[in-house]
């Protein structure tokens, strides 16, 4: 479970355990949170005359229901957030301190507002799932199997009645999966493109005003911008599909139950208390799974988040550790007899020798497609 949480969600071994933990917290709440359902069919049953437990007794059993509740719930919430703060705390700090150790030919090919969009927007992103959607969805995917052990040694109608529907609702959620990865990772792409856009814009609002490009450098921002709206909604519109059609099988739940619970009752197989914690189970679930459902999207969302933080990590991993580099007596950049061409009958740059001392400014001058760019590259590739 560990690894699992720790390549899903490209967590720390400190943060995967923490994970574990909130996700074991949000299972034992679930459980807790049946209590009013327990205390009400107990009061149904003393008013039917089935059981007699005394007033005494129901107002203890109901102080220590709520002494467990408020122990559960308040556990339930440090693990949720201020663990969860401290992980994703580490996550931006150890993002920025890799991306300070990548050599200069990786910026070459990633731009730093991209980048600064994957420390600050993708974490929070993945801060708030790990604080709302992330636990419980994993403690009630272990919680229903469970829950449902005790349902089915009640009643097997009555506890097919309260399951199937929800497990069909959930199943629509389920299978529109790889619609969603594949319009969220389109929508992700696009985003960052914009991003691009925007600080080369910035960057180069001298140039473009000079050579007056504001117009169609502002006619192609807006296009890209509508673009990545219709991909947000189409992102969106699936959701919405999955959501709506597992709506409508999230309500059946509960009229299956009162229809199956009122035969049964007539043919005398349970009796009214029965239909009574029915009732109350199916409510719960349907609730439980609605939050989970939100959850699941959430975490689908996340996909390509995750996957970018992934390649970070990975890039910072094949570079090799500190003890293996070669110290740097100075900071110089120096070229001796550097050849670059692109193909070999065609040299573009020829025995190239030139220092450029650290400290001091040193300038690149020469006519348009001497070569100035493309020594920058290999500067930069260096």
């Amino acid at each position: 479970m560990k690894k699992y949480f720790m390549n899903r969600f490209k967590l720390s071994g400190e943060g995967a355990r923490n994970l574990i933990s909130s996700t074991e917290a949000c299972f034992l709440t679930y459980f807790v949170t049946m209590i009013p359902g327990v205390l009400l069919m107990a009061a149904v049953g003393q008013f039917t005359g089935r059981y007699s437990l005394g007033s005494r007794t129901m107002i203890f059993s109901s102080i220590i229901f709520l002494a467990a509740m408020y122990f559960f719930l308040r556990y339930e919430y440090i693990k949720l957030y201020s663990v969860t703060y401290s992980e994703c705390a580490k996550i931006r700090t150890g993002l920025t301190e890799k991306l300070a150790e990548l050599p200069l030919s990786y910026f070459s090919s990633h731009d730093l507002s991209d980048l600064s969009q994957t420390v600050m927007a993708d974490t929070a992103a993945i801060e708030h799932a790990l604080s709302h959607s992330i636990p419980k969805t994993y403690g009630l995917l272990f919680f229903l199997p469970v829950f449902s052990v005790f349902l089915f040694a009640g009643n097997w109608k009555m506890a097919l009645a309260v399951l199937l529907p929800a497990a069909i609702s959930f199943l629509f959620v389920i299978l529109s999966r790889n619609i969603q990865d594949r319009r969220n990772l389109k929508f992700f792409n696009a985003q960052r493109k914009n991003a691009e856009n925007f600080q080369e814009a910035v960057n180069m609002q001298r140039e473009i005003k000079s050579f007056a490009l504001k117009e169609e450098i502002r006619k192609r921002i807006f296009s890209d911008i509508d673009k990545g709206e219709k991909l947000q909604i189409k992102a969106e519109a699936a959701v919405i599909i999955s959501m709506t059609l597992s709506a409508l099988f999230s309500y059946i739940g509960i009229p299956a139950v009162i229809v199956t619970g009122t035969a049964l009752i007539k043919s005398g197989e349970i009796p009214l208390i029965y239909l009574a914690g029915y009732f109350l189970a199916a409510v719960k679930i349907k609730e439980m799974m609605d939050i989970s459902k939100e959850g699941i999207l959430e975490i689908f969302y996340l996909k390509p988040r995750t996957e970018r933080l992934g390649e970070i990590n990975a890039r910072y991993e094949n570079i090799g550790k500190k003890t293996d580099r070669l110290p740097i007596e100075n900071h110089n950049i120096q070229f001796k007899n550097v050849s670059f061409s692109y193909d070999i009958s065609s040299p573009v740059l020829y025995d190239i020798t030139f220092c450029a001392p650290s400290g001091s400014l040193t300038a690149l001058v020469g006519p348009s497609g001497c070569g100035k760019s493309t020594v920058l590259k290999l500067i930069s590739g260096l």
